[in-house]
């Protein structure tokens, strides 16, 4: 037993050494929304470790916090998310409600308090609204995420969502922490054994891989292009209205659609690095979401993948045609700007890499 709790001791150290250092670099980089609630989210983690071992180690009497203390990590998450996606988001008064639940819950441990081992059920007994709270608001998370990136593909033709893949894993790793402290949390309803400790190894296992995901990921991540527009959100959810409800004939969508279609093909704009559905839109002298939904509804994809398709198509004749163009010349000249888009795209429409295809034709 010794052994075991050094093991978390030592995982906790760990933590609070890495957090501390984190934070400390976060802070004189106070200046973005997006720093600053990510340096919210580390010392939150640094608060309930060092709640958690001072009260064991050192202070017994000091109040047990260490729940509620995580349980602030789920709203900052959210918002984290809303930074990421909308570049005129700033953190004020407002925002302040996707707090509340953290302090009702901490309200209500300070007034329940934890000095007698009688009612230790029934004070623990908050832990469901807690992680109900907690759940909930990573539930949020990838709901936002989720609809940023329909609205980014809904829109743009150059969309790398990829630089944004380590979100959604670190959304999973603080699902999997609140998971292994709402079963640790049944350990004052069930007698404790193995796999209590189990458990517990796992909760600081999965903080400490959550800390250096953001160390690694949070700051060295590409800033994703200017986030999403308020114009951009409304230009896809008019376009779902539309398709569910429009009156726009069969043979008028078709029409819509193949006057799209020539004019990306006859004047090559999907060479635009920066085609947007608005600018096409312009163009065309239609509404944003009529051409989003004609678009949806003949080809069956969305805007970044209809443009993508043309792209592929010009990359694969400048490969027949110059054998000796290197790959990233291709990319280029085809309107890709982003070598992880331009191989998935045309990956996702060929079967084959662009350097398998390049081989596959010079034989």
């Amino acid at each position: 037993m010794a052994t075991e709790f050094h093991i978390f001791e030592v995982l906790g150290m760990i933590i609070l050494f890495e957090a501390g250092l984190y934070f400390a670099f976060l802070v004189r980089r106070f200046n973005s929304v997006r720093n600053r609630i990510l340096s919210f989210m580390i010392l939150t983690i640094i608060l309930s470790i060092l709640n958690l071992f001072i009260r064991d180690r050192l202070e017994p009497e000091i109040p047990y916090f260490y729940f509620e203390f995580v349980a602030l990590l789920a709203p900052l998450q959210y918002l984290y998310v809303l930074s990421i996606s909308r570049p005129s988001f700033h953190l004020d008064v407002k925002d302040m409600i996707h707090l509340f639940g953290f302090f009702l819950l901490l309200s209500l441990r300070v007034f329940l308090g934890d000095s007698t081992s009688e009612s230790l059920v029934f004070q623990r007994a908050i832990s469901i609204p807690l992680f109900l709270f907690c759940f909930s608001y990573l539930a949020l998370s990838i709901r936002m995420l989720g609809f940023f990136e329909a609205t980014v593909l809904a829109n743009r033709s150059d969309a790398r969502l990829k630089d944004l893949r380590w979100l959604r894993i670190e959304i999973l790793v603080i699902g999997l922490y609140f998971s292994a402290l709402a079963a640790e949390s049944l350990g004052i309803f069930i007698p404790h054994g193995s796999w209590y400790e189990v458990v517990v190894f796992i909760s600081f296992l999965s903080v400490l891989l959550l800390i250096n995901i953001l160390i690694f990921k949070g700051l060295n991540s590409p800033e994703f292009p200017e986030g999403t527009t308020e114009n951009e959100r409304k230009i896809l959810e008019s376009s779902k209205k539309n398709f569910r409800g429009s009156t726009l004939s069969r043979e008028a969508s078709l029409s819509y659609y193949e006057k799209a279609k020539s004019k990306i093909e006859n004047e090559m704009l999907f060479k635009d690095f920066n085609l947007t559905l608005s600018k096409l839109a312009e163009q065309l002298d239609e509404q944003p979401a009529t051409i989003s939904r004609v678009i949806n509804e003949n080809s069956g994809q969305n805007f970044n993948d209809f443009v993508n398709g043309f792209r592929v198509e010009e990359a694969k004749k400048l490969l027949k045609a110059d054998k000796s163009m290197l790959i990233k010349e291709v990319m280029f000249e085809s309107g890709f700007q982003s070598t992880s888009t331009f191989n998935s795209s045309f990956k996702k429409l060929t079967g084959i890499s662009p350097s398998g295809f390049k081989s596959q034709v010079s034989e």
